[in-house]
């Protein structure tokens, strides 16, 4: 037996144990009794008296036990994840056995606050040529000097999270200078950098896909800060950046494969900029314009006209919308699946049983998300059809819990569908040129869907799970967007 165990050792020594770790996915292992606490899943009472214990329990792993997994994994590892792992002991149980990995890519220590510099100074000696992915979200021990540590060695770094983290330009012009290889950054809320780390950023960092500077109130974005170079962005989010102007809209006109913008709380904003944004960007299909309070109804009839592949909206806290202008956005936007128009408050019951029901019982809308809390309560048979989820077992859904919340499964309704494959079929009548010619326009247009799908020019995909129009289908199958 002892042979055994000592030859067993020996493989985990030389080859490691396993190539991922979470420490949150409540595993077979941590189900087995290795947890230190229960944890149980809630869901609100059916009378939104407070919350009901569901009887699944879910074992956390006990901190030994990934102590052991960890230093016993340093030949093997590939996946690293202590998300909110607090209780982990970097100091004695992480540091000493940095030198040790040989494959590590994907390192996760969000919310792990004993985290210090001294740990990203080790990463970057020893997994330079391995990690590409790091998330540190909330690591407050840490300071410019173990980010600038990262950013000068990890250059094969692909996603970087530094949400929360008390940094400075001397760290965001470190990353604008040297991780050039990144497509995707997140810095949320560091509110101490300026214009002088957007300026780095934007010159160095052109392959970034995503890119969240939200909360960063310093940031004022100009010409000279903000550079067209970020041409391959989709998604750029600006949340609570106060001093964007509305002339910021004319400077992403060259982000020809951005889909979605975030300007929430950015409250200089207004029509003219919308309206800007509307002729300068007109492949977004997700919009949040979220507290903008200098909006009006300008400003959906400038979306209605100009969005056309618009797919979910945000404009709650808006409150100079009109019930009319909200009616003739869904009419004219069939694509439309979310909208969000929490508290506007100015908005009526009246309005919503006229112009809204007028457009969604016509069967111009796909829409599946609709939420109005705030406005004075509607009755919930005057929405029927957006409400009709289907309750599986003890599964109740969200909108039995919030008032004016309402939901129903996502899907085509008919005439949208009908929209968009017209839409599909002037496109591709517009890019097939020779066969326009040869076939004439007539006998062209009469191939119809079905010949179009068969003979492999248009995905079905694009007809049925996405509301994407075929003028931007090309630079979609370009763009890779990283999620986290």
């Amino acid at each position: 037996m002892s042979l055994v165990c000592k030859s067993f050792l020996e493989v985990i020594r030389e080859n490691g144990a396993i190539e991922r770790i979470d420490a949150n996915d409540g595993g077979e292992w941590a189900g087995r009794g290795y947890g230190n606490q229960n944890k149980y899943a809630f869901r609100p009472d059916h009378g939104g008296k407070g919350l009901i214990k569901q009887g699944t329990v879910v074992k956390e792993y006990s901190v030994p036990y990934i102590h052991g997994a960890v230093s016993s994994s340093t030949k093997s590892l590939l996946f690293l994840a202590l998300t909110d792992f607090k209780q982990f002991d970097f100091i004695n149980h992480f540091n000493p056995i940095v030198p040790e990995f040989e494959r590590l890519k994907v390192v996760d220590f969000s919310g792990c606050t004993q985290v210090e510099d001294d740990t990203l100074v080790l990463i970057s000696q020893h997994l330079q040529k391995t990690i590409e992915v790091l998330y540190l979200r909330g690591c407050t021990q840490i300071s410019d000097d173990g980010i600038c540590a990262i950013a000068e060695k990890c250059q094969e770094l692909r996603v970087l999270e530094v949400n929360f983290v008390p940094m400075t330009d001397k760290s965001g012009v470190a990353i604008g200078e040297n991780l050039l290889n990144l497509e995707a950054l997140y810095m949320r809320d560091n509110y101490l950098i300026t214009n002088e780390t957007v300026r780095a950023i934007s010159e160095g960092c052109t392959k970034l896909t995503q890119l969240t500077l939200s909360g960063c109130i310093r940031v004022r974005i100009e010409e000279v800060s903000f550079t067209m170079k970020l041409n391959k962005l989709v998604m750029l989010n600006f949340w609570g950046c106060h001093c964007l102007q509305d002339s910021f809209a004319t400077m992403l006109g060259s982000l020809e494969h951005l889909r979605s913008l975030i300007v929430a709380e950015c409250h200089n904003l207004g029509d003219a900029f919308v309206k800007d944004l509307c002729e300068h960007a007109p492949n977004i299909h997700h919009l949040n314009l979220r507290y903008l309070r200098k909006i009006t109804s300008a400003s959906l009839e400038s979306i209605a006209s100009g969005l056309k592949q618009l797919y979910s909206l945000d404009v709650s806290f808006c409150v100079k919308l009109s019930d009319t202008s909200v009616g003739g956005l869904l009419l004219d936007l069939p694509g439309l699946s979310e909208l969000r128009l929490f508290s506007c408050t100015q908005l009526s019951v009246d309005g919503i049983m006229t112009w809204w029901t007028r457009a969604l019982m016509a069967g111009r809308s796909c829409l599946s998300v609709l939420d109005l809390r705030g406005i004075h309560r509607i009755p919930r048979d005057s929405l029927r059809f957006l409400t009709d989820a289907n309750v599986e077992g003890d599964f109740r859904p969200f909108d039995e819990y919030v008032d004016n919340y309402f939901t129903r499964d996502a899907r085509w309704e008919k005439e949208a569908e009908k929209e968009v494959k017209d839409e599909l079929k002037k496109h591709m009548f517009s890019k097939a040129g020779l066969l326009g010619r040869v076939l004439g326009a007539e006998s062209f247009q009469s191939f119809g869907s079905n010949t179009l799908l068969g003979s492999g020019i248009i995905n079905t995909n694009m007809l049925v799970n996405s509301p994407v129009l075929a003028a931007q289908a090309e630079a979609e199958d370009e763009v890779v967007g990283i999620e986290i």
